[in-house]
């Protein structure tokens, strides 16, 4: 009798054979990581995105604030001077720029609020009112609301060092947060010195 007469055809081959289990080992491991490993991942990234409620954490170099707690990041640009959160849906960015020399804070804030009250989006716009932040920084806010959105503007300046939070979101969430938004604001300083809580990823 021939070798190939006692070879067992390939459709007959049993499963715990050493190729048919590896190959099962790995179908399962392939599946496993799509049911359990990516839902894992997802889960600690997002746990890295989340803010540390009452830690200053840098914007830029200049600019630091300190989160509430809830917030998560949306986008970490700090590099650039940007953060950006998102809580209950609403979106708050804190950013560090400069004003032109020889520009008054008011006069560089009022070009936003002209928008904000010229456009069509809002239906009441607040006059700008001042505000000082919890390191003595000097600056002016104002809120506008319309049919379904509402939005708020912090800007702050020591000299020509500008930090400034822009919050935006549904108006039937304000309320809620609007506390958050004014104590992120209050808390803004400009500074040289490194926060504690690292900027970045």
């Amino acid at each position: 009798m021939s070798a190939d007469a006692t070879r067992i055809p390939e459709h007959h081959r049993s499963l715990f054979e050493t190729r048919s289990l590896i190959g099962a080992i790995v179908v399962l491991a392939v599946l496993g990581f799509f049911g359990f490993g990516l839902e894992a991942i997802d889960g600690a990234l997002h746990q890295q995105a989340a803010l540390v409620a009452g830690a200053p954490r840098a914007v830029s170099p200049s600019l630091s604030f300190t989160p509430a707690a809830g917030w998560e990041i949306v986008a970490d640009e700090t590099d650039e001077g940007i953060l950006t959160a998102q809580k209950n849906g609403v979106t708050v960015k804190i950013s560090a720029g400069a004003i032109p020399a020889g520009q008054k804070l008011e006069d560089f804030a009022a070009v936003f609020h002209d928008s904000d009250a010229q456009g069509d989006q809002y239906t009441k716009v607040d006059d700008p009112e001042p505000f000082t932040t919890t390191s003595g920084t000097q600056g002016v806010t104002w809120e506008a609301h319309g049919s379904t959105q509402a939005s708020a503007h912090w800007f702050a300046a020591d000299g020509t060092d500008l930090a400034q939070l822009e919050a935006f979101g549904p108006d039937s969430s304000w309320s809620a947060i609007e506390p958050d938004l004014e104590a992120m604001a209050a808390s803004m300083t400009l500074t040289t010195a490194t926060p504690t809580q690292a900027g970045g990823s």
